[in-house]
């Protein structure tokens, strides 16, 4: 799977599965309305399977009719031509492969076969979502190069429009649940938040299988969308997934601004980004956790403080972006060996004269943490040298005073561990005699 396939993180694939869940609302209005309530639990939102999303019912021989399928095309340069979606009638191109299945190249560019791969369209209805008005739309052009040819419509949406910006789809769902919930906006916030959550779960799942796209399982009846939007899940799951979003959208964001080669984007995004992204709740808060040992124990279970965007920026991706010369270990982030000893990311971004407390945050929370940094150099903004040097009244302790064994062994290794600044570490870590 190309890890630019919308189903990589839920960041990247927001618009086109929220476009999904107000088709499954209309369609769930729709059959409330026909008074075919009983039916919800044999009609299905399926995503990444028929086309970016489909609409299918289950018949009593279990065979699935497709009521309708969808393609969703978030184009902005171009989007107002027809030509712009050539691939949707036309089909995907076919590139050539070699005996191992890879694609051939000539000048750095895939060779095309001169044959095309059709959608996987349906026999009822076939729609095209765009972000813009395509202004030269034709009708009678609107249809596959397939025999038969297969007409293409576009989407009309709740307020009338047949394209829907990509920052306007949320307003739409929104006022779907509004009507839902009595015009009530805090239920509807809450039933869009809990819809969204389900999906990203479901998502990170199916990608972390390692399954190919034609194998993936995302699907939900309509009767499992109408419980997930009344559900009331456990505030915590949603704030991690909060958080999992910022980070993916912090990394996207930067690449840009940085103007990050795309080579070292997709092996940042591959081999560190989407594998944190695609870890469980808990592991992927202990991640955030592990970066920020210098706030309070309090702090350190609030979400809305533990993510710390300007930390992760100024260090964190900072460094990522700054240094290529091998990716860090993801699970405890540690990076490259310098003169034999590990470096270790953090988000910590303290003025160096804020030090001392730094150092007591860290220490007080080795306890319930559980972490020790032995003979390693944690990667932060500012701060320059060891534990010991820097906070010496700390370390100035009887034996009666050291409470556990844990603080008994980081005492003992204290020394080794200390503080590298951000451009210290950069300049070190592109050293051409780094240790591997």
């Amino acid at each position: 799977m190309s890890i630019r396939n919308a189903t990589a993180t839920w960041s990247g694939f927001s618009h086109q599965g929220q476009v999904g869940l107000l088709i499954a609302l209309s369609q769930i209005k729709k059959l409330r309305s026909e008074g075919k309530e009983d039916e919800l639990e044999i009609h299905f939102l399926e995503y990444e399977n028929t086309e970016d999303c489909a609409i299918f019912k289950k018949q009593v021989d279990h065979d699935q009719e497709y009521l309708s399928v969808h393609q969703v095309k978030a184009y902005y340069s171009k989007g107002d031509k027809m030509s712009t979606y050539e691939e949707v009638f036309k089909g995907k191109p076919e590139y050539e492969v070699d005996d191992n299945g890879k694609y051939i190249k000539k000048d750095g560019k895939k060779v095309k076969t001169g044959k095309f791969i059709s959608g996987q369209w349906c026999q009822n209805d076939n729609f095209l979502h765009t972000t813009v008005d395509i202004t030269d739309w034709d009708d009678d052009k609107a249809k596959t190069t397939d025999t038969p040819a297969v007409l293409i419509k576009r989407y009309q949406y709740p307020n009338g429009e047949l394209f829907c910006d990509t920052n306007k789809i949320s307003e739409l769902l929104l006022d779907e649940l509004k009507e839902k919930f009595d015009n009530n906006e805090g239920k509807a916030k809450r039933a869009l938040d809990q819809l969204t959550f389900i999906l990203d779960e479901k998502i990170r799942t199916e990608h972390k299988t390692g399954k190919s796209k034609k194998d993936y399982n995302i699907v939900f009846s309509l009767k499992e969308v109408e419980a997930f939007a009344e559900s009331d899940e456990v505030l915590f799951k949603e704030n991690v997934f909060e958080c999992r979003k910022l980070f993916y959208n912090l990394f996207m964001r930067l690449c840009e601004e940085e103007n990050l080669s795309e080579e070292h984007q997709e092996e940042l995004l591959k081999n560190v980004v989407l594998p944190i992204y695609d870890e469980d709740d808990g592991v992927f808060f202990k991640f955030l956790q592990n970066l920020n040992l210098n706030l309070s124990e309090t702090e350190l279970q609030s979400t809305q403080v533990l993510f710390n965007n300007d930390g992760l920026e100024q260090v964190f991706f900072d460094i990522l972006f700054n240094v290529e010369k091998e990716l860090p270990v993801t699970n405890d982030m540690k990076l490259w060996k310098y003169q034999s000893e590990s470096y270790v990311l953090t988000a910590i971004i303290k003025e160096s004269r804020k030090s001392k407390q730094v150092i007591q945050n860290i220490l007080s929370n080795l306890k319930s943490q559980k972490i020790l940094w032995e003979k390693s150099i944690l990667v932060n903004k500012e701060i320059d040298g060891n534990f010991h040097d820097l906070n010496p009244e700390f370390f100035n302790v009887s034996d009666a005073e050291q409470k556990d064994e844990d603080f008994k062994q980081f005492m003992k290794t204290s020394r080794a561990t200390s503080f590298i600044s951000r451009e210290k570490a950069k300049e070190n870590l592109n050293n051409e005699n780094i240790d591997k």
